[in-house]
């Protein structure tokens, strides 16, 4: 504040425009000082004489005493200063400080909250308040109303009695669908000041109803690894949209599964085939959680399970080469398809390497297999182009039959698109072979490669 001081009388009008001063309010420091400027047109401020009077008692008084420092006891303080220059004219001022301690205040709150948007029954939700206090901070309960009853938790110091913290309970909403759950945080400080926040309120959200699974029935044994699922369909109480999380898994904790799709639809095929573990039977096990549209929360159904047993299986759809009468040294092959030559297929449900060995007796009585006069190599199928590893199996030139197993295909797929190879014999009459007809078998072996 500033003050002057003049050596002629002023008007009332002009002492109220100078000297003015609204009443102060201090809080949380009793020990207040007063610091005033006063000027004066033919005083210095050192010789100012000052005043000090609180609640009508003289307290300070000297030359030059502008500052004041005074702890004041009570709550409400009235101050008055006299200020005399050297031609003894004197200025008043009063004003009233009122006093407002730390112990009289209670804690201050914001943000309450809940840990998600979306609450269903059974759910445990966790319940915040920030809280501040100026001399630290005890003791909080949670109230709320699940049933019609308003229900206190135990009450719960917090971890320190610091001035900035947070309440926290986690409570599990038994309450139904549609229901309005009411809440609110009471906390006092360490001076047992109490304050309460303002009511919070949520409603009970649903969830869709459950499912009944279809097919595959429960403990079904299949060699199919493209299986067909369905479950029945069902509806959400809130008439939100419901999709389906259809789960599959070798593990019944559904920890890492191999199918995780989310439809709309109440029925699907797995579109990947379905792995065989170090192409053994494998054990896999099925659900399918009913989620709201909305809030993607869900009702899971059972879990079934299904064993995908391994079939390691051959057939020859075209299993005889005929090449008619020859001569001798006369030579011919099955790369023209005339003759066609033989094909191989894997019916099974993994894949295979296939080996081929001639089976009982030999084709020519004069040169006995292995012969360069009785050979094969490995070829694509038109239309199945793909359907084995062509670097790995006998492919690019002819080979003699061989009279021990020797894997001749590597990585015969199993899946119907590419699952057929071509097989191409090479025969030559030898020199010196009589006249008569002449017959080979030739075995072909599957073993797993998965």
């Amino acid at each position: 504040m500033e003050w002057r001081i003049y050596n002629r009388s002023l008007s009332a009008q002009e002492i109220n425009d100078l000297y003015y001063v609204t009443n102060p309010t201090f809080q949380n420091n009793p020990n207040i000082t007063i610091n005033v400027t006063i000027t004066d047109e033919d005083t210095s401020n050192s010789n100012l004489y000052y005043r000090w009077f609180v609640d009508g008692v003289e307290t300070f008084i000297g030359f030059a005493e502008n500052v004041f420092n005074y702890i004041f006891l009570g709550t409400s303080n009235n101050i008055t200063l006299y200020v005399n220059d050297s031609n003894n004219y004197q200025v008043t001022q009063y004003w009233n400080l009122s006093i407002v301690t730390s112990a009289d205040t209670p804690p201050n709150w914001s943000s309450p909250a809940i840990n998600q948007t979306t609450v269903l029954q059974n759910q445990w939700i966790n319940f915040t308040t920030i809280w501040s206090d100026d001399i630290g901070l005890s003791t909080y309960i949670l109230e709320i109303n699940q049933t019609g009853n308003y229900i206190n938790s135990t009450p719960t110091l917090f971890p320190t009695t610091g001035t900035l913290q947070n309440s926290s309970n986690v409570t599990k909403i038994i309450a139904g669908f549609n229901s309005n759950i009411t809440w609110r945080f009471y906390v006092n400080d360490t001076n047992n000041n109490w304050n309460v926040t303002a009511m919070q309120s949520f409603i009970v959200s649903s969830i869709p109803n459950n499912v009944s699974l279809g097919v595959p029935l429960n403990g079904t044994t299949v060699h199919n690894r493209l299986l067909s699922f369905n479950w029945s369909n069902t509806t959400d109480p809130d008439n939100d949209i419901v999709r389906f999380m259809f789960l599959i898994d070798d593990n019944i904790n559904f920890g890492s599964p191999e199918v995780n799709h989310t439809i709309f639809s109440n029925l699907t095929n797995n579109s990947n085939p379905l792995v065989l573990l170090n192409g053994g039977n494998t054990r896999y096990y099925w659900k399918v959680i009913a989620l709201d549209g909305v809030n993607g929360a869900g009702n899971s159904s059972e879990t079934r399970t299904f064993l995908i047993e391994s079939l390691v299986q051959l057939t020859l759809p075209t299993n005889k080469v005929n090449f008619g009468t020859m001569i001798n040294d006369q030579s011919d092959n099955t790369t023209d398809d005339s003759p066609l030559p033989l094909t191989v297929e894997n019916d099974g449900n993994t894949i295979i390497n296939v080996s081929l060995t001639q089976d009982v007796g030999n084709l020519w009585l004069t040169s006995p297999s292995p012969t360069a006069y009785f050979m094969f190599k490995i070829s694509n199928k038109t239309g199945e182009e793909g359907a084995f590893n062509w670097s790995g199996s006998h492919t690019n030139t002819f080979s003699n039959v061989p009279i021990a197993n020797n894997i001749s295909i590597h990585l015969l797929n199993w899946t119907n698109a590419t699952d057929i190879v071509e097989v191409d014999l090479n025969v030559t009459v030898p020199t010196n072979e009589g006249g008569g007809n002449r017959t080979a078998s030739i075995l072909f072996t599957a073993t797993l490669a998965e």
